[in-house]
């Protein structure tokens, strides 16, 4: 499983800075709407019972949700700075969103089993 927006400064040792972030050129509206609708479309793996902020700006980021496609997993906290600050998008993570039409699969395309091994996946990251 591929992970995006673990950073030590809201989650721990051992995890990239939010100060290593490297900014995009403007992608463009169209692709970032796109963008932003896939990875809010995807599939809860991990919600948590507390609330963020940004630890650079103080801005309020949400409920901390662990989100998937079956292949990657990300962070309400990716989105926030995918969307706010243009932070990097892995060329493999943008081929695998284009490729699928920017459709992220249901869970009964992925299958119970599938969902059950990404939830052991998580939980070994930390998240029970």
């Amino acid at each position: 499983m591929k992970k995006l927006g673990f950073y030590k400064d809201l989650r721990g040792p051992n995890l990239p800075s939010l100060s290593d972030l490297q900014p995009l050129v403007k992608r463009g509206e169209p692709l970032d709407e796109a963008i932003q609708q896939y990875l809010n479309a995807g599939i809860w793996l991990y919600k948590m019972r507390t609330q963020f902020t940004c630890p650079m700006t103080s801005d309020f980021i949400g409920t901390p949700v662990v989100y998937t496609d079956g292949e990657w997993f990300w962070t309400t906290e990716y989105i926030f700075y995918v969307n706010r600050y243009q932070i990097d998008i892995p060329d493999d993570f943008l081929l695998k969103m284009k490729s699928s039409s920017f459709k992220v699969p249901t869970e009964s395309e992925l299958g119970e089993e599938a969902l059950a091994n990404l939830q052991e996946e998580i939980r070994n990251h930390g998240y029970k």
